[in-house]
């Protein structure tokens, strides 16, 4: 008789002997051990998803490397707490990256005496040309840049794909600097 890591075995050789539609099996098999390893570092649903996905791109990318015999639970668990390490590592590092940002540009701001005009007049162009956006486009700007969201959550509020909005952010950013530009040069 065999048991569940056997099972799991012969569907990752039926894989890689070309069956690929077994992958499904090995999928079902292991989702939820690898959703406890994701979920546990507590990022939001859709980060999680995303993330579970990536481990089993992951896997079925290094099946090869698997080796018949031992745990597949281990071996597929131990690819996703690495991307869950990565992920921590990448958040920890763009936050660092934006605090000395932060900081950078505060101190530029407070050193220049007309720091409080400036900041005035930006606020001011930044709320007009807020209020030329979309509602949709108003609230990718604020989930990203005032909640912090990933792209993949944004997706999910703005019911779209995490590649959408990320090229919707990044287009609204642009008219954003144009249009603060543009008025900008305009009060002086």
């Amino acid at each position: 008789m065999e048991t569940g890591h056997e099972n799991i075995d012969a569907c990752i050789s039926a894989v890689l002997s070309g069956e690929i539609n077994c992958f499904e099996e090995f999928i079902l098999a292991c989702q939820q051990e690898v959703w406890k390893v994701v979920a546990s570092a507590r990022f939001d649903h859709a980060t999680s998803s995303d993330l579970t996905q990536k481990t089993f791109i992951q896997a079925y990318e290094q099946l090869d490397k698997y080796k018949p015999g031992t745990n597949p639970i281990f071996w597929i668990k131990e690819i996703a707490r690495n991307l869950v390490r990565k992920e921590i590592r990448t958040r920890r590092s763009r936050s660092r990256i934006m605090e000395a940002y932060r900081q950078r540009l505060e101190e530029r701001m407070h050193s220049s005496s007309q720091h409080e005009t400036y900041t005035g007049k930006y606020e001011s162009a930044l709320s007009r040309c807020m209020r030329e956006l979309s509602e949709r486009g108003r609230e990718a700007i604020r989930l990203h840049y005032t909640e912090g969201k990933s792209f993949a959550a944004i997706s999910e509020a703005l019911d779209t794909t995490a590649v959408a909005a990320k090229q919707l952010v990044y287009r609204l950013r642009t008219s954003l600097r144009t249009c603060i530009e543009m008025r900008m040069a305009n009060d002086e």
